[in-house]
């Protein structure tokens, strides 16, 4: 495996207290530059309140509509240009589930806004002088910084306050399934309203630098293996909820790109900075998966064609994906959800071909560009061509 590519494969941060995984940039940078004090003073409780709202069944079957019918959305658009961009489209996506599921349609309409300061955020915290300089410092990036987290506060203190009048006139239902409702009746966090801009900017981050990567590369490796693809899109349209084909695509390509950045230079923690183990000394490690640069899904298939029961490994030799054991991600079961119904749905639906016969000899699949925070995307991205399927039925005779 290049150079390039080992580094994807490097780095993650945990606290056993809430088993909160964060990439070295995305903990450090983001959190300590963009987060303010009060938020990290109560970030235990914030996320903590999100894991116990994913664990919930209805929680689970909102992320599963929300992102259906966000893929339909989007992919159907995605038919009528003669080409589209992969990652960035992905990512707009996975941006789009994330707001309708955790904040619902209100600030859904605000949607392309936030994902516009996203952006604009993740660009001034990777700038040389918002990582050195105090933030009292008025140097540009930080002013940028600044008015682009002040701005996403102010459109949570606005819909937020539109929701307080509207329940107060009995125009907004008490049991709405996302997950800003859920904060607003539960105990712990209903008198943090003060936090909610922080915590539900810090899950949208996380959402564009892993869910929407691991979508992407999963897309990408399909491409890259016709005879795999050609296997999912059949269990796909068979009417399977859950391939176990997919599932292991899926495992097998956040082994081999593992979503975490690992950051390169040299450096010494700042005091209360979370405690780092490399992940790639067990992803690039053949003892534990043999052939470990080359992308095999089988891996993860026994004779049965079942799921490899992780589970029944020793504990040192199991993969750490999305966080395992004492390395849990908060995120795990939305990410999965949305990857896996993404995945689904456009593979069910429609047909995603190479842009160019081209592509296939003359893309460097192994030139990944760091300049995002967390997971790189593919150096100068990727095009594809995305069509509706043609479903035999409807053709005469078939």
């Amino acid at each position: 495996m290049p150079e390039n590519a080992r580094s994807f494969c490097h780095g993650m941060f945990e606290t056993p207290v809430e088993h909160l995984v964060l990439t070295h940039e995305l903990k450090g940078a983001f959190l300590n530059k963009n987060m303010d004090p009060v938020y990290m003073e109560n970030i235990r409780i914030m996320v903590g309140s999100f894991i116990q709202y994913m664990d919930r069944a209805e929680a689970q079957e909102h992320t599963v509509k929300c992102a259906t019918e966000e893929t339909h959305s989007c992919a159907l658009e995605w038919t009528t240009r003669s080409d589209v961009e992969l990652f960035t489209e992905v990512s707009e996506l996975t941006h789009n589930v994330t707001v309708k599921t955790l904040m619902g349609d209100d600030f859904y309409e605000s949607g392309s806004e936030l994902l516009s300061l996203m952006h604009a955020m993740e660009h001034d915290i990777d700038n040389f002088w918002s990582l050195v300089l105090p933030d009292w410092v008025p140097h540009p990036s930080a002013r940028r910084l600044h008015r682009a987290r002040e701005r996403v506060k102010e459109i949570f203190w606005e819909r937020l306050s539109q929701r307080h009048v509207a329940a107060k006139n009995g125009d907004v239902k008490s049991d709405l399934p996302d997950y800003i409702t859920y904060m607003l009746h539960d105990r712990s966090t209903a008198p943090l309203k003060h936090c909610f801009a922080a915590h539900h900017a810090l899950l949208m981050f996380a959402s564009d630098t892993s869910t929407a990567a691991v979508t992407s590369w999963v897309v990408v490796c399909l491409l890259r293996h016709p005879d795999v693809m050609a296997a999912v899109k059949r269990d796909a349209r068979s009417g399977a909820s859950d391939s176990v084909l997919l599932q292991a695509c899926i495992k097998e390509t956040m082994r081999y790109y593992n979503a975490m950045k690992y950051f390169r230079p040299a450096s010494v923690e700042p005091k209360g900075s979370m405690s780092s183990v490399s992940l790639f000394l067990k992803h690039d490690d053949t003892a534990n998966y043999p052939n470990s640069d080359t992308w095999m899904p089988g891996r993860w298939l026994n004779a049965e064609n079942k799921l490899v029961d992780l589970a029944g490994r020793e504990e040192e030799s199991k993969p750490m994906i999305l966080g395992g054991g004492n390395y849990l991600c908060p995120g795990e079961k939305m990410a999965t959800i949305i990857v896996t119904q993404t995945l689904t749905t456009l593979l069910r639906y429609y047909d995603i071909i190479w842009a160019t016969l081209e592509q296939p000899r003359t893309v460097r699949f192994d030139d990944l560009d760091f300049d995002k925070i967390g997971s790189p995307w593919l150096k100068g991205g990727l095009k594809v061509k995305v069509s509706r399927r043609v479903w035999p039925e409807l053709m005469g005779g078939c």
